[in-house]
């Protein structure tokens, strides 16, 4: 029986192509269909075929082994089913276009205009087909295509798919899960549904015998995407979390090492797209034609609402062109800016971008101090000195320490940045001064360095296997990780030490050294030149690096006041947790700093 004359002659759904950029998506419908069949039809005998070829002399193969089962009557069942799956000889590749594929899938067709389709079911799944050719068309007119686009191609209606799944999902597994916690799953993965399937599944097992599906399961589980993380970047600066935005920036900067797709323009890109954004929502914002709402649902209710002939058919100029819950999160984070500090944040961000592309400067510095600049605003004029206490983006690290016979060792774990650099060089300087001849300094647990803090330790390296030094011997590095070891490469200061992969045979005996010591800022700009200063004397390249830094730093220790002494004319300042000397001009105005949990 032919089916030329259309589908009348064909029974409904015999003949399937699924297709689509979405194979995960194909695959599943691929699935269900199969097993739709054989539920429709009992004695259905499955064959399936491998369509995936890397030349046309296997697509052949593929085809002649799928005329060859259309051709062939099921052995032991009532008919059969040929599934011809992960076909990718339909598009448009090297592949495709060759005329031996092309005479094998004319060969095809006129074998399935000959078949039998009584009993015979024939399901092909491709990941793109040309819609241009004659098997397209012909399957089109004779049977039926499932079209599997990707997410992101489905316009306003990819988030409600993306929540559907995911609710799907969950209920398959007999559990509930609260829709912006489904949302806040979309926003880590993306609209992939593969991923979102996968991660789904995970939040799902962490859950365990819970009814519900939580935040602590989403966090718990789910592996953020690359997009997802620079978000998670550009939100923290948006929400004024200071140490947030630093760490998360460290750890972006450090992921470029291995991703070169990455870059910091990127991701100064980014906090202009956000900043742009953020300005037209608060123009909506102060107008009251949008109100900040807790639920994502009834933002949604506003956001419909909103009259579209009314904005620009620009999308850079559009807030209603961008995703609903992207000016959900915006509406909620206008707040923390005035207009005129939005405004501001857009030009230090241009200036910024200056810099990056047309001065020899680093670049992960130059974003450093732009999210410092932007965070922490007009509101203070000692903002280079707070850059100081927070240059690696995160909280100092802990600092143990122990001496055994001559030997003295010090173990540094979490991030070690200039928070502790003070502690941390007044106890090496003990110990060079002690009677110890060996100091181990234990890095297994620690995380990063910042250049303060590594300053600090190749001053202290140089001082201690100087000539003066009768001892003659250098400090040991033991375990450091590999991010650690290679920035101390990097800045050309490995040479200073001994590197051990295991430790000594000594049993130290650590004990914890508080790190609230008596220093101001005064002292801590003045460690922090000198540990530059050392960086750039071991390593001329260092310079174009810090050069910056050191004049800023230098500049900064050129304020004084004359003729007073640094008791009467700094003031204490409780700064994330401890205790520093602020002097008098810095502080005009007292000041809240909310994204760092910090009051001046």
């Amino acid at each position: 029986m032919s089916p030329e004359n259309g589908k009348a002659n064909l029974p409904d759904q015999n003949l399937v192509l699924v297709c689509g950029d979405d194979d995960f998506e194909v695959k599943i419908k691929s699935q269900d269909i199969v097993v739709q069949w054989k539920k429709g039809c009992a004695g259905l005998e499955l064959e399936t075929i491998d369509g995936q070829s890397g030349n046309a002399r296997e697509a052949l193969a593929g085809i002649s082994s799928v005329k060859a089962a259309l051709e062939t009557l099921s052995l032991f069942g009532t008919g059969k089913i040929v599934w011809f799956r992960y076909c990718n000889f339909l598009g448009e590749g090297r592949v495709a276009t060759a005329k031996q594929t092309g005479d094998g899938i004319e060969g095809l067709l006129a074998t399935l205009k000959a078949c039998d389709w009584r009993n015979t079911r024939f399901l092909v799944s491709a990941s793109s087909v040309d819609k241009r050719k004659r098997f397209y068309k012909w399957v089109k007119q004779s049977g039926q295509v499932i079209s599997c686009e990707s997410l992101s191609a489905q316009g306003e209606a990819a988030e409600s798919i993306a929540l559907d799944l995911i609710s799907a999902e969950v209920r398959r597994a007999s559990k509930t899960i609260q829709q912006d916690v489904a949302e806040r799953l979309i926003r880590l993965v993306g609209l992939n549904r593969r991923a979102i399937v996968a991660e789904c599944e995970k939040a799902i097992l962490h859950a365990g015998e819970n009814d519900e599906v939580t935040y602590a399961d989403i966090e718990s589980t789910v592996s953020p995407t690359r997009q997802a993380k620079a978000f998670a970047f550009a939100d923290a600066v948006a929400d004024r979390q200071l140490e947030s935005a630093l760490a998360r920036l460290e750890d972006e900067v450090w992921s470029m090492r291995t991703d070169r797709q990455k870059t910091e323009l990127g991701l100064l890109y980014g906090l202009i797209s956000k900043f742009r954004n953020m300005l037209q929502v608060k123009d909506l914002v102060t107008r009251k034609r949008l109100c900040p709402e807790r639920n994502y649902a009834r933002f949604r209710l506003q956001f419909n609402a909103l009259d579209r002939s009314q904005f620009s058919e620009d999308r850079r100029f559009n807030p209603l062109s961008q995703n609903p819950y992207v000016i959900f999160r915006a509406v909620s984070q206008v707040g923390w800016y005035t207009e005129t500090e939005l405004i501001r944040a857009l030009e230090m961000l241009m200036v910024s971008n200056q810099r990056m592309i047309s001065v020899s400067v680093n670049p992960a510095s130059v974003l450093r101090e732009c999210v410092m600049e932007i965070v922490l605003g007009r509101r203070c004029d000692w903002v280079r000195q707070v850059q100081l206490i927070m240059m690696s983006g995160s909280t100092c690290a802990t600092i143990a320490i122990a001496v055994q016979g001559g030997a003295g060792g010090v173990k540094v774990a979490g991030r070690a940045n200039v928070a502790c650099s003070v502690a941390f060089r007044r106890i090496l300087e003990h110990l060079r001064e002690d009677s110890v001849d060996r100091i181990f300094v234990f890095l297994e647990d620690c995380l990063l360095m910042d250049s303060t803090f590594l300053g600090v330790l190749a001053k202290q390296g140089v001082a201690f296997s100087s000539a003066a030094n009768s001892r003659r011997s250098r400090i040991t590095l033991v375990t450091p990780s590999e991010r650690v070891l290679d920035l101390i490469e990097n800045l050309g200061v490995l040479s200073e030490f001994e590197v051990a992969e295991t430790g000594p045979e000594i049993d130290f005996v650590f004990r914890d050294v508080s790190l609230e010591l008596d220093c101001d800022l005064r002292e801590l700009t003045k460690m922090s030149l000198e540990a530059h200063e050392t960086l750039i004397e071991l390593k001329e390249e260092n310079r174009a690096r810090f050069e910056g830094v050191t004049t800023l730093l230098a500049k900064d220790l050129g304020v004084n006041p004359p003729g007073d002494k640094p008791s009467s004319w700094w003031a204490k300042v409780k700064i994330f947790g401890r205790t520093w000397e602020m002097s008098k001009w810095a502080r005009r105005e007292s000041v809240s700093l909310e994204g760092a949990g910090s009051t001046i």
